[in-house]
């Protein structure tokens, strides 16, 4: 039981970690566009 409390919790760390991963990948390349816009 105490193990798989803490797979569930590995998962959703995992999860977590995935999704900041995108969000900080999408705000980066968001940011290169209005950089590239502002350039131009």
């Amino acid at each position: 039981m105490a193990h798989l409390f803490f797979f569930s919790c590995a998962i959703v760390a995992f999860l977590l970690r995935i999704r900041s991963l995108n969000l900080l990948y999408s705000s980066r390349k968001r940011f290169s566009a209005i950089q590239c816009l502002y350039v131009m």
